[in-house]
């Protein structure tokens, strides 16, 4: 599986489109968090909470970096080629989801990197927040990869990512009504489900969340490592047994 894991990793930092994405994950960062940057967006907060506003483009941008990459490798026969050399379809599956986490790794990385040259403040909170956000991002791409191998036509694809990530973002902006008006345990639960998808917990960490949204950093750090865990099992799961059209 190392040799997969290169052969992907190879044609993912090849890739124009994720050039693009890390140089633009610098900038936007840069740009938005420095508080003597010429361009002010509407965007309260100091450059910290500036940074975190932003980090949800790292989600946009891999709702369409997946399907894209994996949908490319199976029109140009390159999974076909791998399955003819002898490695599983699980072997595929999860060396391109270990590829796909090290490139949300490095890009992670570089936002990072924008946002400390902006002049972030480097303490124990501005880690922890924002490695909340990495494995937020990561525990997306774990989800982005089950629709990536399940669906095989592009426009079916795009689709369903499309609609995935929609249908954080209205679980983002419900969740929040539905928190504010329970109460007791229920509202723990709320909370809890809540902060499954990636938006929200990035919209906790945000200075639009209040504590009434957030569970804790280290439960949302075990809440994306439970995702990963379980869209890894959902996503190999007698994936050996199918057959490619």
């Amino acid at each position: 599986m190392k040799n997969l894991y290169k052969s992907i990793m190879i044609r993912i930092f090849k890739n124009p489109f994720y050039i693009f994405g890390c140089m633009a994950a610098f900038a936007i960062t840069f740009i938005v968090a420095w508080n003597n940057s010429p361009i002010q967006l509407p965007i309260k907060g100091d450059t910290n909470e500036k940074m975190i506003f932003v980090s949800a483009a790292m989600v946009a941008f891999f709702t369409i970096f997946v399907p894209l990459i994996t949908n490319t490798e199976y029109s140009d026969g390159v999974i076909r080629n791998k399955l003819i050399s002898g490695y599983t379809q699980e072997d595929i599956y999860k060396s391109s989801l270990l590829a796909h986490m090290t490139a949300a790794f490095v890009m992670w990385g570089v936002y990072m990197l924008a946002g400390i040259i902006a002049g972030a403040k480097v303490n124990s909170k501005f880690i922890l927040s924002n490695i909340v956000i990495l494995l937020a991002v990561l525990s997306y791409v774990s989800t982005m990869m089950i629709l990536a191998f399940r669906l095989t036509k592009m426009i079916t694809l795009i689709i369903g990512a499309m609609f995935i990530f929609q249908l954080y973002f209205n679980f983002v902006i419900f969740g929040n009504l539905f928190i504010s008006l329970s109460k007791g345990v229920l509202n723990k639960i709320i909370v809890i489900i809540y902060n499954i998808p990636a938006l929200g917990q990035w919209f906790s960490n945000t200075y639009l969340g209040e504590e009434f949204n957030n569970p804790g950093r280290i439960i949302q750090l075990l809440i994306s490592v439970l995702v990963i865990i379980v869209c890894t099992f959902i996503g190999t799961y007698k994936l050996n047994k199918r057959d490619l059209v």
